[in-house]
């Protein structure tokens, strides 16, 4: 029988690139954990909003809705039809951009209808911030005489105008939806919708549901963090390899 003869240094190195290759392994272990760790704060718990709640409840009690890591608060109307005939249920949209939806009965056929919808949105439970606004409707206009539009004011710091948008359904053409970039992102806007509706001459012109939801960005300290627990572990392993 043959016996191998292995040195001490061999068993050694055996053993060092063996502790080496754990060290590297646990690093990228921990890595990953910290990364975990520091966007835990962006997946909160989270309350839903399955059914549609009427307008009206939410303006004469001042009521609020949770939906994700948005709060929808200071809701206003103004013009025909009242908050009774419409309601807000909460959508997500895209994946993971929260939002609302207004549902109601907007529709002109021998003159116009105008309405000022007015809310708050604000980032309650999370280290998320608001990047961008989208805004869409199913607007429809039937005849050469109609139009069906949304135009948005978004406002920062509570009565700074950010921008406007605008979504709308027209004989010449139709723009659907639209979305509005926030830079630097927010942690709440204030919002102005006025919904109007025209139609004369044979004309229809309606609109039954307004979508508006938020895309969003992690807070820059939450970035810092995760970027410094990557360098770091980075490092170390860097220098375990020399």
């Amino acid at each position: 029988m043959r016996v191998q003869n292995v040195s001490t240094t061999e068993r050694v190195g055996d053993r060092s690139f063996y502790h080496f290759r754990v060290g590297q392994y646990s690093l990228i272990i921990f890595a990953a954990i910290a990364l975990a760790v520091a966007c835990a704060t962006s997946a909160r718990a989270q309350t839903f909003v399955g059914s549609p709640i009427s307008l009206a409840a939410l303006t004469n009690s001042g009521g609020d809705l949770i939906i994700g890591d948005k709060e929808f608060s200071d809701f206003g109307i103004s013009g025909d039809p009242g908050a009774s005939n419409l309601f807000v249920q909460g959508i997500i949209e895209n994946g993971n951009d929260y939002g609302i939806q207004f549902q109601g009965g907007f529709f002109a056929m021998h003159g116009s209808m105008d309405v000022i919808l007015s809310y708050q949105v604000e980032v309650t439970n999370s280290d998320n911030l608001i990047s961008g606004a989208n805004l869409s409707f199913n607007g429809f206009e039937f005849g050469p005489n109609g139009v069906a539009e949304v135009t948005e004011s978004v406002y920062t710091n509570m009565s700074y105008l950010y921008g406007d948008m605008s979504v709308y359904a027209s004989p010449g053409s139709n723009v659907l939806s639209a979305t509005l970039p926030i830079n630097p992102p927010q942690p709440e806007l204030n919002l102005d919708k006025d919904v109007f509706t025209y139609a004369i001459d044979l004309s229809f012109a309606s609109i039954s549901t307004i979508n508006q939801s938020y895309q969003q960005v992690p807070e820059p300290s939450t970035i810092a963090l995760v970027g410094m627990c990557l360098v770091g572990a980075l490092a170390v392993l860097r220098r375990r390899r020399h």
